[in-house]
């Protein structure tokens, strides 16, 4: 708790004074170890302590060097028995492969369970991840993962598959089951899924909760390590296509219980292997209804509207990526916008979704995530790929004070923004739609935690609010919370609402009334909202406890506005203070000054840069920022009273300060 507080206070300084750099000096791992759960039976090491570091404890008395394939570990030493320790970095949660190097020799670790990786058999280690809890053994009915050889005449070899059967596959005899082809990427295997990724238990699980339709996985040698990395245009798709579609389908339909047609049968695949299940899924689309790409292929509009009938063919294409393989929202390492492909399909009707696993890179636990994300939307009903049955919903302050009790909720086709909106959409339509709420967060943090008690009041109200930040923080804040976030994802998130109101399918479907937007945020979130309110869809702009800095920040978080930008203002703005103690009274008031082409509200209550927004429905500031986008988004003129004329509701309450200007252009 003292650490959050001191790097919040740090972040504040930062804000206001603009300090260039703070820099700290490198400290020892924290001595918290534990074995990891991939060692071998009765091994103590590697251990893994909770900063996601992993220590290294290597037998060698006659070696002269010791060393771990992990970048940027600490120099391996030895002790006087002859035993080499060294430890990594901090790694992303999830499964690694590793190597050691003993006097150049590049080996295993001895201590650790073995996993095909890389083209071999190696080292794998486990880093403790926070939502390991989806993949975790738990007291649930268990499915099966069996090993099945099956003869390729095409190959002239017998090949191997795991095949998953669900629980009850063997007790309920006159069932039937779709099917997912799940493929693994390069340097990988048919054992991948089942080893590394740990699909039988998340389906377990999954199935246990309720959140899935039953289904067989069928996980089978790829045929990529045939080619050398860098190689990778080389490839042949033709041989594994043979196998997969000529050869294996019909063995699985043969010999287990399918529903074999193609409304019951997916393909998915991770890396190289979402590569391999576009081409075919693509080619054969009187097999396959269902795709899934993690971290590797995309569709486009334009691939789609080259295969007549897609849109009818194929059911769902989801696509997903580490978040730190896309930068956090730039441009992902193997090409093409991600986001913009699933958002162009979503514009021709086609069901897409895209997912971004927090605070991780192309490695396993992005995805197992994956899978996780994917499983739900398999093989449902066209109304429950809508709006699917594993959607997390979180109640505050019982719904709020408002005539339509709100929730606030995610979408996984919108990743990285909580949504905070009425519970029963129904009221909604043509003549009541809901107006549109951009939300940025105070440090630019990655959480509406701070603001949900304020932000769920407006929803309760009649809006939609969209929220940068993860709907899991807003319960409980972990490291994720403080990822970097941008001024773009608002106006992402403006561009989606805006397709989701104009799909059919889509639960939000006419009842956005997306030419009614306001930017709004609270300090650097302020600054987020200033920044985009130049796109001609903004509305209005409401700045909380905000204003524009003297000159450019250095921190790389924050938007680099200068006074200059305030004149590319085209709609009225409120400014929502904390009065003289707020430490960003001067600056907001120093906009005040300069704006003379817009109307501009400076209202104040001496709460200070911490506003009201945690109290109870978010305290005082509530009743004015909704008083402001009543007035300015739903056209009330009551809801003016609140700002203009010499009675005007602020006016008259001594707790309050208010300045008004150019209302009259």
């Amino acid at each position: 708790m003292i650490a959050n507080v001191r790097r919040w206070m740090l972040g504040l300084l930062i804000f206001v004074l603009g300090n260039d750099a703070i820099l700290a000096q490198e400290v020892l791992p924290i001595d918290d170890w534990k074995p990891a759960s991939t060692n071998q039976e009765g091994k103590d090491f590697p251990q893994v302590n909770s900063e996601g570091r992993v220590k290294f404890r290597i037998v060698a008395p006659e070696a002269k060097s010791v060393s771990c394939s992990f970048r940027d570990s600490s120099e391996f030493k030895k002790d006087e028995q002859g035993v080499w320790t060294g430890f990594t970095r901090p790694l992303d949660e999830g499964f690694h492969y590793y190597t050691l190097t003993i006097d150049g020799a590049e080996v295993p670790d001895p201590n650790s369970k073995y996993f095909f990786g890389a083209m071999r058999w190696g080292s794998g280690v486990e880093v403790p991840a926070k939502d390991k809890d989806f993949y975790a053994v738990k007291n649930v009915p268990h499915g099966q993962m069996r090993e099945v050889l099956f003869y390729s005449a095409s190959t002239e070899t017998t090949r191997r598959a795991f095949v998953y059967t669900p629980p009850g596959y063997d007790t309920n005899l006159e069932q039937r089951y779709p099917v997912l082809y799940l493929q693994h990427g390069w340097g990988e295997n048919e054992y991948a899924w089942g080893a590394q990724g740990h699909a039988g238990l998340i389906m377990d699980n999954l199935i246990a909760a309720g959140e899935v339709k039953p289904f067989i996985i069928v996980m089978t040698y790829g045929m990529t390590n045939d080619v050398r990395m860098g190689r990778m245009g080389d490839f042949d798709i033709r041989h594994f296509e043979t196998v997969l579609v000529d050869e294996l389908i019909p063995y699985i339909d043969t010999n287990f219980r399918t529903l074999n047609d193609q409304p019951h049968r997916a393909m998915a695949g991770l890396s190289m292997g979402s590569m391999e299940t576009k081409l075919i899924a693509l080619k054969h689309p009187d097999k396959f209804s269902h795709i899934g790409l993690f971290s590797g292929a995309t569709i486009n509009k334009e691939e789609a509207s080259a295969i007549n009938g897609f849109k009818d063919k194929f059911k769902l294409v989801f696509v997903s990526y580490g978040s730190k393989e896309v930068g956090d929202g730039n441009r992902p390492r193997r090409g093409g916008d991600p986001a913009a492909a699933t958002q162009s399909l979503q514009e021709l009707g086609i069901r897409s979704h895209y997912y971004l696993s927090p605070d991780t890179a192309h490695e396993w636990q992005s995805w197992r995530r994956s899978l996780k994300e994917f499983a739900p939307l398999l093989f449902q009903a066209d109304d429950q790929l809508a709006a699917p049955s594993s959607e997390k919903v979180i109640t505050i302050e019982n719904g709020g004070q408002g005539p339509y009790p709100a929730i606030a909720t995610e979408d996984p086709s919108l990743v990285g923004m909580t949504i905070y909106r009425p519970s029963d959409l129904t009221p909604f339509g043509n003549d009541n739609p809901l107006p549109v709420l951009l939300w940025g967060n105070g440090a630019c943090a990655n959480t509406t935690e701070e603001h949900k008690n304020f932000l769920n009041e407006l929803a309760s109200h009649g809006y939609i609010v969209l929220g940068i930040g993860l709907l899991d923080q807003i319960e409980a804040r972990d490291d994720r919370s403080r990822s970097r976030t941008k001024s773009s994802q608002l106006l992402a998130a403006l561009d989606w609402i805006t397709v989701e109101n104009e799909r059919k399918e889509s639960l939000y479907f006419g009842k956005v009334k997306t030419s009614s937007v306001a930017a709004m945020g609270m300090s650097c979130g302020g600054l987020q909202a200033l920044e985009i309110s130049s796109d001609p869809r903004i509305k209005t702009t409401v700045v909380c406890n905000s204003g524009v800095l003297p000159s450019p920040s250095s921190m790389p978080a924050m938007p680099s506005l200068t006074k200059e930008s305030l004149s590319k203002l085209h709609a009225p703005v409120l400014y929502l203070m904390g009065g003289p103690s707020d430490i960003a009274y001067k600056n907001a008031m120093d906009d005040y000054a300069r704006i003379e082409h817009v109307p501009v509200a400076m209202t104040n209550l001496d709460v200070g840069h911490g506003g009201t927004y945690r109290r109870p429905h978010g305290g005082e500031y509530s009743p004015v920022a909704l008083a402001w986008v009543e007035w300015h988004l739903k056209e009330k003129p009551d809801a003016a009273k609140m700002f203009v004329g010499e009675d005007s509701l602020l006016k008259q309450d001594a707790n309050w300060t208010i300045e008004t200007k150019n209302f009259d252009r």
